[in-house]
């Protein structure tokens, strides 16, 4: 069986993120202080409550996996997506790439240093593509073809 090996697009990770939907409106600060993604715990959304700070990166797979079986799919690190930066197109569209061409990538997850309203999965940033920075990784995903 052949592979393709691509960088997701910020569309794709949002939906497979969504599937660990730990609070009513899907906001990594919603859930018991044991799911929480690996951000900054001093920091609350909305009425959460405060979380663990552990001030690091922490092993993938330390939280449990999400409906797909992904695990850290909010915080520990941005991930780089293939999207450049741009708005999407208006109206109904099956898979928005974002544009053609740009100056940065989206970056999309948070980090172990980001508010919990940074690891909602509608949250992107955006940086060249040459940026390197320690709180920025990158998930390379597979599909059979």
């Amino acid at each position: 069986m052949s592979r393709r090996w691509v960088i997701a697009t910020f569309i794709s990770f949002t939906l497979i993120a969504v599937a660990v939907l730990l609070g009513p409106d899907g906001n990594a600060a919603d859930a018991p202080s044991k799911k929480h993604p690996n951000y900054d715990g001093d920091q609350v959304y909305g009425n959460g409550k405060k979380g663990v700070r552990r001030n690091k990166t922490t092993p993938g797979g330390s939280f449990p996996a999400n409906a797909f079986g992904l695990h850290d799919m909010h915080g520990n690190l941005y991930q780089w997506c293939q999207d450049w930066y741009g708005d999407y197109p208006q109206g109904d569209v099956t898979d928005p790439q974002g544009p053609e061409k740009g100056q940065a990538r989206v970056l999309r997850g948070g980090s172990w240093k980001s508010s919990p309203v940074s690891c909602r999965s509608a949250e992107r940033l955006w940086y060249e593509p040459g940026v390197r920075f320690h709180l920025y990784g990158l998930r390379v995903c597979f599909f059979p073809n």
